[in-house]
């Protein structure tokens, strides 16, 4: 991993690149980081996981407009023991 190459936080929402970097981006959530062999190495919410290089921040805009989309979600969310537990948006 470069120096210029960026980090993520678990729950920073990402543009993600599958195929090693090849294909379309998809927006993803990263929900775990991980070091292996020198290299930042992210699992994504949608079943995937990315190097670094393959991840890119998502525009300010589109996290605003996906953060005003959360505010309107009315299900509740489980945790992983099957309670239902409050939604507290991360502050950046």
């Amino acid at each position: 991993m470069s120096l210029n190459t960026p980090t993520f936080l678990v729950g920073d929402r990402v543009l993600w690149r599958g195929a090693l970097g090849a294909a379309p981006p998809r927006e993803a959530r990263v929900i775990c980081a991980d070091m292996m062999d020198d290299s930042a190495v992210y699992d994504l919410d949608n079943g995937h996981w990315a190097y670094a290089d393959q991840l890119s921040p998502l525009p300010p805009q589109a996290v605003n407009e996906f953060r005003r989309a959360l505010e309107t979600v009315t299900t509740p969310i489980l945790n992983f023991t099957g309670k239902v537990v409050p939604f507290v948006p991360r502050k950046v």
